[in-house]
């Protein structure tokens, strides 16, 4: 429950549960708890966010209910797993569930690249999408493992063309294509970025092309001109804010499906 080793800490109840931080337990096999690593719901909203912050609530309520303090109630809760006795085993098999209630449509629709939906399928650690926000909310070793891992998973997929769930036939694309609708950079935004301009769209050509904004190291143009522009209309508000990386469209189209399913669970159940 440690923000992470040899770094100056907090438990996680008093520091970043309280800022809307949930945490994501990593498996260690049958033998013992696994390891915590705290993540901000980057893109959860609306019954999703309210469900995650009614089961926080509700456990504090439990440990006041026995006599402890507030405080002493967060620091207890920090320590307490969400989900007791998951299994990875469990996980995997919860995520493939979900993941195929709706990625498949997603898939034959053209909203979801092929490319993205398999590595989503080989993932542990749900789809790829920014990991940054109001600050690191996971060390850059992580961030840098997760892109390695997801892009890896895009090589597989670009070398075997699998027939996935929602394709009719093989996926014949050049692999540079393939790559720009689906490889991510070590933030987990696009690997090949749009100018976040919003009325430019342009792409790069090179991953690295285009310039960060040099505050918030997050946005990137593809001129000073559209620098400027983006600044003056939307990117001085929402500079350095969640999201802020340029994100994949698919990513975009998926993250908003997972909100929803899970916004419908955690309100009316799965057998709703």
């Amino acid at each position: 429950d440690r923000w992470a080793q040899g770094h100056k800490v907090k438990p996680y109840g008093k520091c970043c549960m309280k800022s809307g931080a949930y945490k994501r337990e990593t498996f260690a096999g049958d033998q013992g708890p696994g390891q915590y690593i705290v993540e901000l719901p980057v893109h959860i909203t609306g019954a999703a966010a309210q469900a995650i912050a009614q089961m926080h609530t509700g456990l504090i309520n439990e440990e006041t209910a026995k006599g402890l303090s507030e405080a002493e109630a967060w620091a207890q809760v920090g320590t307490q797993p969400l989900f007791p006795g998951m299994t990875e085993e469990v996980y995997d098999q919860g995520m493939e569930m979900m993941y195929g209630m709706f990625l498949p449509a997603l898939v034959e629709s053209g909203e979801c690249d092929p490319a993205f939906a398999y590595a989503t399928s080989k993932s542990d650690f749900m789809h790829a999408r920014p990991w940054r926000g109001l600050g690191r909310n996971l060390e850059k070793g992580e961030m840098e493992l997760r892109g390695k891992e997801w892009n890896a998973s895009i090589d597989e997929y670009a070398a075997k063309r699998p027939v996935i769930p929602g394709l009719s036939e093989p996926d014949v694309r050049p692999l540079v294509d393939i790559e720009r609708c689906a490889k991510v950079c070590w933030t987990g935004g696009a690997l090949y970025a749009t100018c976040s301009n919003p009325p430019c769209g342009k792409m790069e050509k090179n991953p690295g092309d285009f310039k960060m904004c040099s505050k918030c190291k997050m946005a990137k143009f593809c001129t000073p001109a559209c620098a400027k522009a983006a600044w003056k209309e939307c990117h001085k508000a929402q500079c350095g804010r969640v999201g802020c990386d340029p994100r994949l469209p698919s990513e975009v189209v998926v993250t908003r499906a997972v909100d929803q399913l899970v916004g419908e669970i955690t309100q009316h159940g799965l057998g709703s």
